[in-house]
């Protein structure tokens, strides 16, 4: 049995997380499957019944075009039983069996992006035409992988297809995954958001919900961003909207320190845009304090989790309220709460389930 997986864009925490657990798990496993692993990034290594093919990382419609007839040439030369995607997208040209693990959640997002705006047309070209491309070529897929139930109903929706389909494989994070720490976050007067410098990521809620605590006299806290101000205009411009105001941009954290920053913070996630949402599982397992918006994905990965408030993603008096809430002490946490998030079927599980019943 060859099976090829092909996920050369990976290259942030959340796209390079999926795969460093997929990748973890074959070589835990060591079964007598032969995997080749199509990526970019050189972390990863040949071993034992892994072979490792890199190739250059390209823009998004050179991947569409010239990627995708170079690693079909490749997979013709491996002869493979099945070809898993992990880039939202089947091989078109390929005549082997399609697997894909679609993580992309634009084209359900409640904000339409706009051509005409300057700092909306990368997000308007990727949801009004890539998007739709994915739509014809998934309906190619002979199976579906995504991380969310409600990623599931939606998706089913978007393509017209039959629900068993495409199979719901969460993101797996267990209290053995992080270190044991207690959290002094309520203490700290802190608020910590680890995102990156994109629009629908949201900061400017969280930098006019500043405002709004520092005009009612609210001083002594802080929010931190782990943004580099110098990355691209969007970052100067927020950066720019929070002078004087208590709001740090400390740039890219190491993964260690964002888990330890959630141990001594409470955090907040505005993002409008997102399919699980890895900082909310990541910070619940840590028993973390956690401002998110009031949107499904949120829900869903804080399901059962009581020390979880919503707000309303575009009312940043909502967003402040919450905060001021928990700056007067009008918060009361529950030190007793569950610790893990943990669902058993991972997405390497599932794909060797689905595999041997030749889906």
């Amino acid at each position: 049995m060859k099976v090829v997986i092909y996920d050369v864009s990976a290259e942030d925490k959340g796209g390079l997380f999926v795969l460093n657990d997929l990748y973890s798990s074959i070589i835990k496993n060591n079964d007598d499957i032969e995997w080749h692993l199509f990526v970019s990034s050189k972390e990863f290594k040949s071993c034992n019944n892994i072979i490792v093919h890199y190739f250059p990382k390209m823009s998004m419609v050179k991947r569409l075009l010239f990627e995708q007839i170079l690693i079909n040439k490749e997979v013709n030369k491996i002869s493979p039983d099945y070809v898993l995607s992990l880039q939202n997208i089947p091989l078109i040209f390929s005549k082997y069996r399609q697997l894909v693990y679609l993580h992309q959640s634009l084209q359900y997002c409640p904000v339409r992006f706009s051509f005409f705006r300057r700092s909306e047309r990368s997000l308007a070209i990727r949801q009004h035409i890539i998007c739709n491309i994915y739509r014809l070529c998934l309906l190619r897929a002979d199976h579906i992988y995504v991380q969310t139930d409600w990623i599931k109903k939606a998706t089913r929706k978007w393509l017209s297809i039959n629900e068993k389909k495409i199979s719901v494989v969460p993101i797996t994070i267990s209290k053995n995954d992080v270190p044991d720490l207690e959290y002094i976050g309520m203490n700290s007067r802190c608020f910590f958001y680890p995102a990156r410098a994109q629009q629908y990521k949201n900061h400017s809620v969280v930098i006019e919900a500043v405002k709004i605590l520092k005009k009612s006299g609210i001083k002594d806290f802080e929010v931190v961003f782990t943004i580099d101000p110098t990355i691209n205009e969007y970052a100067s411009e927020l950066q720019k909207k929070a002078t004087q105001l208590p709001i740090k941009f400390v740039g890219d954290l190491p993964y260690e320190q964002v888990l330890e920053k959630y141990s001594r913070s409470i955090l907040i996630f505005p993002s409008y845009l997102e399919t699980c949402g890895l900082p909310l599982v990541e910070a619940r397992v840590m028993n973390c304090v956690i401002i998110a918006s009031n949107l499904p994905f949120s829900h869903e990965a804080l399901a059962g989790y009581s020390n979880a408030l919503f707000f309303n993603y575009n009312n940043a008096r909502d967003l402040a309220n919450h905060m001021r809430k928990i700056l007067n002490k009008g918060y009361s946490y529950n030190k007793n709460n569950c610790k893990s998030f943990h669902k058993t079927q991972s997405l390497y599980s599932q794909l060797v389930v689905d595999i041997n019943h030749n889906v």
